[in-house]
């Protein structure tokens, strides 16, 4: 069996009858003072535009370019920082090693294994190492 359809039938519709009509669109603002700006002023406008995105790029690149020179400051910094404190490590456990030789010494001294004389040479040569490390230390007190 087959359907026919005529011209005059009506189109079954899913949707309501009654379609909601839609709102006249008005111009924002922003075409509203476009079209009452004069033709020639329209144009000077509009030729200004590239200037101004160009103007615009230009600002980005140099943000962009002061962005990473700021990271860079930051990455030495850290860096100084890090290098600063194996310096001061490496000064402390030198330091510490002159210190046991020193106790060392002492102990030899106390228990009369060395002459007066060669104790106060071997006691001299620690402090003159002690005193070419001094421009290492710096400002920054050394914690035991």
């Amino acid at each position: 069996m087959r359907l026919r359809f005529y011209m005059h039938d009506q189109p079954i519709s899913v949707f309501s009858s009654d379609p909601t009509p839609k709102p006249e669109r008005r111009p924002n603002w922003l075409m509203r003072w476009w079209g009452s700006l004069p033709a020639s002023r329209q144009d000077r406008i509009a030729a200004l535009s590239p200037v101004a995105s160009i103007l615009l790029f230009l600002a980005v690149i140099a943000l962009t370019f002061a962005y990473l020179r700021i990271e860079e400051l930051g990455r030495e910094q850290s860096a100084l920082a890090q290098d600063m404190d194996y310096a001061h490590e490496r000064l402390k456990m030198r330091l510490l090693e002159e210190q046991e030789q020193l106790v060392g010494l002492t102990m030899s001294y106390g228990g009369r294994l060395i002459s007066d004389e060669e104790f106060v040479a071997q006691a001299q040569a620690p402090s003159a190492v002690f005193l070419s490390c001094m421009p290492l230390a710096g400002s920054r007190p050394i914690a035991w």
